[in-house]
């Protein structure tokens, strides 16, 4: 069943609409003096990217201003093909910035952590703003009917685009990192058709509506779900083990993988085809997620491997770990210790202390 996945269709690329979390990930590497890598991210950026990576027409709606941020998460995008027709809707806001930091523990493993907020003044950057519903009125008319829409995040908007989408034949795929309005969560997960979150983030999530596909990830535990689905439903949750590897490089972004490898096997046919899916198409795509996700662990940062490699090298390594059921990481060269700060006065309260600094192309980009 690990190999029984068509991993590129050649049919007529299905789309995928999406709003949420769009930033600009500024991952820093502390173990070596690499110069900082600024790629497009967040969970609805790495999704969209990800599916467009698989072949998809990918179409984010947010807010993007013309800011340097901005700039640079937009160039990212449309590098891997990313259609960011409605990336900058009105009122539009600074893009959002978020750091990323890949050290070692006391046992010289490595670990990643995130972070909103300068990383020498401490001054708080550029963040998520929801699109308004208000400003979609002129534009829902003009997106083309998606396969799939993806939220990451939820507020009046989201729901409003979700509803429209889903009347016109859409997946709504829910991937929340929190809930921090109770009644627009509940609304959003009546719209869901499959609902996944982490355990970490969410551990006492509690699911009040019968959503079709509950997914729930566990880190290096893997994960489980639980089925509604006609020709596939589940006895409570079914688990998942994950794939091993020898050695994690970053598990930052492997949810994200492994949501996109999932769509990409069940949603490229809307939200019909999906209710109709048997139990085997199912543990099929979650198989494929997760060899998605065990590939990325390989790389740093939430989409690396992207850039490194080519898609005929992609295509060969994760049949390896599909086949095999775990995959052997190359060793790395040792890191270089003693790198003190990658980025010296990144912000505007860090210049007017360091005028001498301007100069530096991320502290224009970061607070420009």
């Amino acid at each position: 069943m690990r190999n029984n996945v068509l991993m590129f269709q050649s049919d007529t690329a299905p789309a995928v609409v999406g709003t949420g979390l769009l930033a600009l990930d500024v991952v820093l590497d502390e173990r070596t003096d690499t110069p900082p890598r600024l790629w497009a991210g967040g969970t609805c950026g790495n999704v969209l990217s990800i599916l467009a990576f698989l072949g998809w027409r990918s179409l984010p709606v947010s807010r993007l201003a013309r800011d340097a941020a901005s700039r640079l998460i937009i160039r990212d995008l449309k590098r891997w093909g990313v259609d960011v027709e409605f990336v900058s809707i009105a009122p539009a806001k600074p893009g959002p910035i978020i750091v990323h930091r890949i050290r070692e523990n006391s046992a010289g493993e490595p670990f990643h952590s995130f972070s909103l907020n300068c990383p020498d003044c401490g001054r708080h950057l550029p963040s998520y703003r929801p699109v308004p519903a208000s400003s979609l009125d002129g534009i829902l008319p003009q997106i083309p009917k998606p396969s799939v829409f993806f939220a990451d995040r939820v507020s009046r908007g989201v729901i409003k685009l979700a509803q429209s989408l889903k009347e016109r034949g859409a997946l709504v795929v829910f991937e929340p990192s929190g809930v921090s309005d109770p009644s627009q969560f509940a609304e959003m997960l009546a719209l869901t058709h499959v609902l996944k979150y982490s355990q970490e983030r969410l551990p006492d999530l509690e699911v009040s509506v019968e959503v079709p596909l509950v997914i729930e990830t566990m880190g290096r535990g893997g994960l489980r779900y639980k089925s509604r689905l006609s020709a596939a439903k589940s006895k409570g949750w079914v688990r998942c083990e994950p794939y091993k590897l020898n050695r994690y490089v970053d598990t930052a972004g492997a949810g994200d993988w492994c949501n996109a490898g999932i769509l990409h096997v069940l949603g490229r046919h809307g939200a019909k085809a999906f209710n109709q899916i048997g139990t085997t198409k199912l543990q099929s795509a979650i198989s494929f997620g997760q060899a998605l996700a065990a590939w990325n662990c390989g790389f740093h940062g939430a989409r690396g491997g992207m850039y490194l490699v080519s898609k005929d090298e992609f295509r060969q390594t994760l049949r390896q770990i599909m086949d095999q059921g775990s995959h052997s990481m190359p060793d790395e060269d040792e890191p270089k210790k003693g790198l003190s700060k990658v980025v010296p006065r990144v912000c505007s309260e860090c210049r007017a202390s360091a005028r001498t600094l301007t100069s530096r192309p991320l502290l224009r980009l970061l607070h420009g």
